[in-house]
């Protein structure tokens, strides 16, 4: 067969061009005789098939289709007969049709065996021909038995065969290779959905893709069986997918093959999945008289996690629970009433929660226990992300709850974003809640409304009186200080105390740990402390689509990775944060991600992006005192304006900013931004604001200390009031530095200007040349072309300002640059940010085009070439 130059315009085969040139290449061979193609109901099989077919019939081969149903399952030699209704006409075929056309019962005997062979061989006598069957489980066992029982006394020459077809049926062609077809791509499948209903829910098209698992049909009829469902949460209120008829059916399809017992186990999943095996097993043989569980798990209709057994397939749960006639649904009832225990499955115990909460509404009810419940779902939704239900559940919340709730909602108001930001909630009153739940022995939740509070924080000015109120509250709570929630309410109001709470860092073993100590680690400045834990719960969070969780900790560990100088991992978490602010609505994060990113143009010499970006940060902001984020605004304009020389302008930028009293709660971000300054001011007209500016983050640093932050102030210190012993505080800065690559190579810098200016000019060439390799991984554009310009005045000819740029990339040319100095792989990368692997990557292919062989010959071939 021959392939196409060019794959049918359907987006299904298009995204499936790899599998179905696989396909076509496989029967070509001479010595392939065919094979069966095996897939999930609505994996797209006969839009593959007809694709297939298409390919033949544009070569004109001669094609013959057979397409099986249910119906003709107990008609013997039906398939057969679609055959022989194709070959009519061959005049060669007339025999075999005249012994085929007689056949009847269910014997297929040598004549029936040596007639299809015979009917085989005509078929393909004139060149090459393709049989294409759709649907071969479903096709009737005479039929199956006759062609596979043909083909497999002798491949015909130029006949190739294709069955596409459940799993199952591929028993009856054993002498065939069995080839799977999987589901559409995730992008591919996301492409497709929103093709088929633009403007869905985001919520609800992330659920339809989950379930359909890549499906075309599922992906095309789930939209339509949702699109009465409008409430706010609706994707989450029902358990089970609505279907349509067409998709239930497909669904249903392959258990028509199942025993009685073995389809009963599953309706009985199905109701009430997750199950434990035990009491499964127990419920099945009550109830249904079969306990062959194992079975069903090795054949993938079930599948025995770690919450429990449930059906492998959702849609399939929902289909059967659809279809099921009410009879049909008792045991399932009955077992859930007699052997089910939800209670034993923490993992959806969030779930079930918001789905009562949402039904409580449905149903208005009213009254403290009820508001209790409405509370539980909109801690759940919050999580979640989906602010719209988080307001739907409070909304309908009674006129009274007891102050605990009260306590509960002002917290989650503080997170609603737009319509609710003008709520403040009184912080004496939380902390009182919080001081009457610790006197009734509940310690753990006065807990969490404080830590759920300070959470909240990041958008405020810590002041003394929330800050003392808070202290009154966490001294009562002494005894807890390893429980993470206590260390994100200390790192909130007395960063001091929570500076020695090292060892709560340690032995974190859930998400909600983590989560709790990564904030707290980047609130006080533990860059490398924090970029550890958030490392491993962001990825987790993401996987969970828990986006509400996810966005305050994307968003730190973006600001975390941009300090410690590993810009390709910022990037890659802003990416990430943006688009779970954006998916929830939240536009103080969303100007967070803008802030941050313009930081990161600005700090890469794109000063137009840099622009944009915090044109868009104080959009999403308006008039709100967002400090840390006005602050980042500030930095990144600060920054463009120093890439353009106009280093006045940026300190102009930058000085109101750096003594306001609301960003000295974040200390790290204060001590960097100020080095910028200090970088400007020190190439522009001398300013009567320095020794404010160093004031300021002394007394920040003092209050909340940490090894990131202080060194930020040794260097703001050299630029602002150089010591006496300066090159002995160069020098120490720069092992204090060892873990801040961008600090580093800027003190670098700063130093080998010092160097070069003291005549030392072959001291001055080794640092600068560190400080290029640092900055040509990191891609910060003004950084190295002020390092060019220093290279320049110390002798080093540089005509473009890019060293060896027309052999060599940036990240190429910093590493052998290292390299030339004697310096390992593992030495390298911890310079450069990089794995060993990395490095020993881009001296592979560095090597070549430089003309050596071994790093030895570095030196001498780099001081040639400049």
């Amino acid at each position: 067969m021959a392939t196409a130059r060019q794959a049918d315009q359907d987006p299904p085969v298009a995204v499936r061009a790899g599998v179905l040139r696989a396909v076509v290449a496989y029967l070509r061979d001479p010595v392939s005789a065919g094979l069966y193609l095996q897939g999930r109901p609505g994996v797209g099989m006969s839009t593959v098939l007809a694709s297939v077919a298409a390919r033949a019939r544009r070569r004109k081969d001669r094609l013959i289709t057979i397409s099986a149903s249910h119906a003709e399952r107990d008609v013997p030699f039906a398939g057969l007969h679609q055959m022989l209704h194709a070959c009519r006409r061959l005049v060669a075929a007339r025999p075999a049709i005249e012994v085929l056309s007689t056949a009847v019962g269910g014997a297929v005997d040598s004549g029936v065996l040596a007639a299809t062979a015979s009917l085989l061989g005509v078929i393909a006598a004139d060149g090459p021909a393709l049989i294409v069957v759709d649907g071969a489980h479903r096709l009737d066992p005479q039929t199956s038995e006759a062609m596979a029982g043909a083909l497999g006394r002798a491949p015909v020459a130029g006949l190739a065969v294709v069955l596409g077809g459940h799993p199952a049926g591929a028993t009856a062609w054993p002498g065939l290779p069995t080839w799977t077809l999987p589901g559409l791509p995730a992008p591919a499948a996301r492409r497709l959905l929103q093709m088929r209903a633009p403007g869905l829910n985001p919520w609800l098209a992330d659920r339809i893709l989950d379930e359909a698992a890549g499906r075309p049909l599922a992906l095309a009829e789930l939209p339509e069986a949702w699109a009465d469902r409008t409430e706010p949460g609706a994707d989450l209120l029902v358990p089970h997918a609505p279907l349509t008829t067409r998709l239930a059916r497909s669904l249903l399809e392959e258990t028509r093959s199942l025993p009685a017992g073995a389809a009963g186990i599953l309706l009985l999943v199905a109701g009430g999945q997750p199950w434990q095996p035990a009491r499964l097993a127990t419920a099945a043989r009550h109830l249904i008289g079969s306990s062959s569980i194992g079975t069903l798990v090795a054949a993938g209709w079930l599948t025995d996690g770690s919450d429990g057994v449930r059906l492998t397939d959702p849609l399939l749960a929902a289909a059967l629970l659809q279809t099921a006639a009410a009879d049909q649904l008792r045991p399932s009832v009955e077992g859930l009433n007699d052997f089910g225990d939800p209670g034993d499955l923490p993992v959806a115990s969030g779930v079930r929660a918001l789905r009562r909460a949402l039904m409580s509404v449905r149903a208005g009810q009213r009254g403290e226990r009820a508001g209790r419940g409405l509370v539980d779902g909109a801690e759940v939704a919050a999580d979640l992300g989906r602010f719209e239900v988080v307001a739907a559940l409070l909304g309908a919340l009674p006129e009274r709850i007891n102050p605990i709730d009260a306590a509960r909602q002002d917290i989650l108001l503080r997170r609603i974003g737009e319509s609710a930001w003008g709520h403040v909630p009184s912080v004496e009153a939380v902390c009182a809640v919080a001081d009457t739940c610790r006197a009734a022995g509940n310690p753990s939740l006065a807990l969490d409304l404080l830590a759920g509070f300070a959470a909240t924080v990041t958008w405020s000015d810590v002041d003394e009186v929330p800050r003392r109120r808070f202290l009154a509250s966490l001294d009562e709570l002494e005894d807890h200080q390893r429980d993470p929630r206590w260390l994100l309410v200390c790192a909130t109001a007395d960063p001091a105390r929570a500076g020695g709470g090292g060892a709560q860092v340690s032995g974190l073993a859930d998400d909600s740990a983590r989560w709790h100590v990564g904030l707290a680690m980047r609130r006080l400045g533990r860059l490398e402390s924090a970029a550890e834990l958030l490392s491993i719960v962001v990825p987790s969070l993401s996987g969970q689509h828990r986006f509400g969780a996810l966005l305050p900790a994307a968003a730190a560990l973006a600001d975390v990775q941009f300090l410690l100088g590993r810009w390709d991992s910022a990037e890659e978490q802003l990416r990430r944060a943006g688009v779970a602010a954006e998916r929830t609505d939240q536009t103080a994060w969303l100007a967070h991600v803008r802030a941050t990113t313009a930081m990161l143009h600005a700090a890469r010499g794109e000063a137009g992006a840099a622009r944009s970006r915090a044109e868009a940060a104080e959009r999403a902001l308006g008039d709100r005192p967002v400090w840390p984020v006005r602050l980042r605004v500030a930095a990144a304009r600060a920054t463009a304006l120093m890439g353009e020389g106009r280093f006045a302008e940026a300190c102009v930028e930058l000085e109101p900013m750096l003594t306001r009293p609301g960003v000295r709660a974040y200390t790290v971000d204060l001590a960097v931004v100020a080095t910028l300054y200090a970088e400007a001011a020190g190439r522009g007209d001398p300013r009567p604001e320095r020794p404010a500016v160093l004031a300021a983050v002394q007394e920040a640093l003092h209050a909340n200390p940490s090894s990131e932050g202080d060194a930020h102030l040794d260097y703001l210190r050299i630029l602002l009031q150089p010591p006496p012993d300066v090159e002995r505080t160069w020098i120490a800065l720069l092992d204090r530095a060892g873990r801040l690559p961008w600090l580093q190579a800027r003190a670098r810098l700063g130093y080998g200007s010092w160097l070069r200016r003291e005549q030392r000019v072959a001291e001055a060439r080794e640092q600068l040349h560190r400080a290029a390799a640092v900055f040509a991984t990191l891609r910060a554009g003004y950084w190295s072309e002020r390092t060019a310009q220093e290279l320049r005045a110390a002798g080093i000819a540089q005509p473009d300002g890019r060293p060896l740029s027309g052999l060599l990339s940036p990240q190429e040319l910093a590493v052998v640059q290292l390299a030339a100095t004697g310096l390992s792989n593992r030495e390298i990368g911890a310079r450069l940010a990089l794995s060993p692997r990395t490095v020993g990557s881009h001296l592979a292919r560095a090597f070549p085009k430089l003309a050596v062989t071994s790093r030895h010959q570095l030196p001498a071939r780099l001081q040639e070439l400049t």
